[in-house]
């Protein structure tokens, strides 16, 4: 006598909630490192932004000494 089909059909449901299992798994844990890595970008990006502040910063200070020693040297010797 063949195997009962309500036998069969409980054990194809097991192997689909066991591949869905490790499938949902896989997916979790890609997405547990892409959202690491989206935490680290967003970490680097304010890095750069604060970086980029500061050179703007040094570039207004260093642009206003230049303007400072510009003035000084037309105070001398205009043009």
């Amino acid at each position: 006598m063949a195997d009962d089909p309500s036998d069969l059909t409980l054990e194809l449901l097991r192997q689909i909630r066991a591949e869905l299992g490790a499938f949902r798994s896989d997916v979790e844990r890609r997405f547990e490192l892409v959202n690491h890595r989206f935490e680290k970008l967003e970490t680097d990006m304010l890095e750069v932004k604060r970086t980029l502040r500061g050179m703007t910063y040094m570039m207004a200070t260093f642009t206003g000494r230049l303007e400072d020693v510009e003035t000084r040297v037309n105070h001398i010797a205009p043009r």
